[in-house]
């Protein structure tokens, strides 16, 4: 899923992906993934009795409008719905999340959970459709003009957008469709997945003509792939035109979805692109149309967008000076890690004509052992959803000594988990990762890190998930809650082969177990740390019952699975080395993120994930490498947790019981292969000044999306 993202959705939709397990640094797959970005805090949990008990037959759910009812109002209409609200913005917010920014404010690499929720307001709302508060998905009124949809002979449909021709950038100059047909090209090119980029470029794999479009040229297949004889060639500009995205003219362009990929329960998020700003990130290259698709001109080089998209003190990616959401960005102080953004003065509206009124907001770090202290002494205004009983209470205390303190609650979207990837080193073995399942007493970690405000999940999903609550029951008689159970560990572990000690000799109980590996597909990259841990003894290839684990630092969710796992481990057999690294350093592992095989070394995460309004696990159990790392951070190779997604994927819009019927069949299997521990869901609290009124960060919108709607009353 990836993440962890994941997903489809156009290439500058901002929905997150969180996953941490400690304080919330979360970095979040920008095509639409499906979870939100890892964090490495403890997450949050809902209580064994949350506040905000579901009810037993939910009736909110992913859907999206029938045909007929795309375009509803004009723009004039949507923006006039809260135009009697707006107001001249005024003061600034201070937000304190316990995740560090690794500086990327922009779709397409891993973003940290806040600077997620920053991108969220300074490239969102000028997309094609749009997510409500109840996730139900629109064509946007105020950017959409006219929309017209169309299925061929093929079973191939179109979507023909035309836009307002009033809407501009941040600096004055106009949007066109020149600008959301480049949002197209760029999110799918090879240009732009080359290694002096490395952006994630698939987003329009569900269009028609993006296998041709996407496809590496052969000579640049040659310099990517290492081959020796290409050494100090360039990338040459390569002529590719896209057949499904059509430019008509100026504001007017054509989306064609491969037949091959419909039904799909989400049809329209496959359209869901915003505009990408062509001057700014191309200059001088032109969209251009001959009647075979659209494409881009002979300028448009990967020279061209590393000095545009790379450049670490001018690049977009860093410096995303030219944008269109609610705010604009002001600065990344790098040495505070103090992020600003402020109100763009060219914003027309939200899709019902919302405008922010909160002039300036502040990103900051904070940590939790001073959070609350921050809050009531008013060094910042709101606080990212906190977590953990010790940490919760904490607030509440903190509130009710402090008049000036508030709080929300409502159950999380995600979950916290234990991680592996299942390609590499003894976790590539689906019998050890049940064992280690069963080394670790998750009722005890419950007890101990959420008490009474989080529960044990056992799939990928959290209890404020519509889906789970759908199909609560059947999946709690279901799913294997691997209870703490040594003996069967064991018996685990020698079924998959790890019987010998490293003499080679039968396995009597004393050190570590060793496997003889014979396939050379279960060996690990020649030169790696993991293959030094390889043992050759009497013409054997021994493979030690070693994982390696990297955490984070003050890391309560860390010091749980240290302290209840490892001995545990140790007693069977089995070496869990520790080794704590910053978040950063963490995620680099996570996603394989430009590591070269040699620096191969951890196979075992604790993060935590969550989910944006399009589940996409069809590219987090993605095997095509294209989504190895990015999307699928778990490694999964084999296709049966692939083609059970896609069943998912499939349903027809509006079969509700078929969508819950796919989902629960995906999470029974997802249980069973077991490519992670899930460890709780749980209840967030979010903590917050008085002064910040109209706020209404929920289960589907985070402060990155709430904070427009919002205001001040000092």
């Amino acid at each position: 899923m990836k993440k962890v993202l994941a997903l489809l959705l156009a290439f500058v939709m901002v929905f997150s992906v969180l996953a941490a397990c400690g304080p919330s640094d979360e970095p979040e797959p920008t095509t639409a993934p499906v979870t939100e970005a890892p964090s490495e805090e403890p997450s949050e949990e809902p209580s064994e009795e949350p506040s905000e008990e579901p009810s037993e037959e939910p009736t909110e759910g992913p859907t999206e409008p029938e045909e007929e009812a795309y375009l509803t109002m004009t723009q004039e209409e949507a923006l006039a719905i809260r135009a009697g609200e707006n107001v001249e913005p005024s003061g600034t917010l201070v937000v304190g999340d316990g995740s560090a920014s690794r500086g990327d404010f922009w779709s397409g690499w891993t973003n940290a959970a806040p600077d997620a929720q920053l991108k969220d307001m300074i490239h969102g709302e000028y997309g094609i459709i749009y997510f409500d508060e109840n996730a139900v998905m629109h064509v946007n009124p105020v950017v959409v003009k006219e929309f017209e949809a169309e299925v061929d002979g093929d079973g191939n449909k179109t979507f023909t957008v035309q836009i307002y021709d009033n809407l501009v950038w941040n600096n004055g100059e106009p949007i066109d469709g020149n600008d959301y047909v480049f949002s197209m090209l760029l999110g799918s090119c090879w240009e732009v997945g080359t290694s002096p980029i490395g952006m994630s470029n698939t987003s329009g794999a569900e269009l028609l003509g993006y296998e041709d479009f996407h496809a590496l040229p052969d000579e640049v297949a040659a310099i990517e792939g290492g081959d020796e004889e290409t050494e100090g060639a360039d990338y040459e500009y390569v002529k590719r035109e896209f057949a499904g995205v059509r430019k008509i003219d100026d504001y007017t362009f054509s989306i064609t979805v491969n037949g091959e990929w419909l039904p799909y329960w989400y049809e329209l998020s496959l359209i869901a692109y915003g505009p990408t700003p062509l001057a700014r990130i191309a200059p001088g290259v032109e969209v251009l149309d001959d009647g075979n698709g659209a494409y881009l001109s002979e300028e448009f080089t990967v020279a061209l967008l590393e000095s545009t998209i790379s450049d670490p003190e001018t690049g977009y990616r860093f410096v995303p000076d030219v944008t269109c959401g609610p705010y604009q960005f002001v600065s990344h102080d790098k040495d505070t890690d103090l992020r600003t953004i402020e109100v763009n003065p060219e914003f027309l509206g939200t899709f019902d004509g919302k405008k922010p009124a909160i002039e300036t907001i502040v990103i900051k770090k904070t940590v939790r052992d001073t959070e609350m202290e921050e809050l009531a002494t008013g060094e910042v205004d709101l606080l990212a959803p906190i977590n953990g009983e010790e940490s919760i209470r904490g607030g509440l205390s903190v509130v009710e000594n402090n008049d000036h303190l508030t709080y929300r609650t409502y159950l999380r979207n995600g979950y916290g988990y234990l991680g592996f990837q299942c390609d590499e080193s003894p976790t590539q073995y689906k019998e050890v990762r049940h064992a280690v399942a069963h080394l670790l007493d998750r009722a005890s970690f419950l007890e101990q890190y959420a008490g009474p405000f989080g529960r044990t999940v056992h799939g990928m999903y959290g209890l404020g998930q519509i889906e789970y609550q759908m199909r609560e029951v059947e999946l709690d008689e279901a799913l294997n809650p691997y209870t703490f159970n040594p003996e069967r560990a064991v018996e685990l572990l020698e079924e998959a082969g790890f019987v010998l000690d490293a003499e080679g000799n039968e396995y009597a109980g004393e050190g570590i177990r060793h496997k003889e590996v014979t396939n050379e597909d279960e060996l690990p990259p020649e030169g790696s740390v993991i293959a030094d841990q390889m043992v050759e003894v009497d013409g054997k290839t021994l493979m030690p019952l070693q994982i390696n684990w990297i955490n984070t630092p003050d890391n309560p969710v860390s010091e749980l699975i240290r302290v209840l796992l490892l001995p545990e481990a140790e007693k069977v057999g089995m070496l869990i080395t520790d080794t704590t690294q910053e978040f950063d350093v963490l995620l680099t592992n996570f996603y394989r993120e430009g590591l070269a095989d040699e620096d191969l070394q951890y196979t075992m995460f604790n993060l935590a994930t969550g989910f944006s309004e399009v589940l996409s696990f069809w590219y987090s159990v993605n095997p095509d490498p294209d989504y190895l790392g990015y999307y699928n951070t778990a490694f999964i190779l084999q296709d049966d947790l692939y083609n059970l997604a896609m069943e998912m994927y499939h349903t027809e819009p509006g079969d509700f019981e078929g969508w819950y019927d796919n989902w629960f069949n995906f999470q029974v299997a997802y249980n069973e292969y077991l490519p992670e521990i899930p460890l709780y869901s749980d209840e967030y609290h979010v903590f917050h000044n008085k002064r910040l009124v109209d706020y209404r960060q929920d289960v589907l919108w985070d402060y990155g999306r709430a904070l427009t709607w919002a205001k001040i009353e000092e």
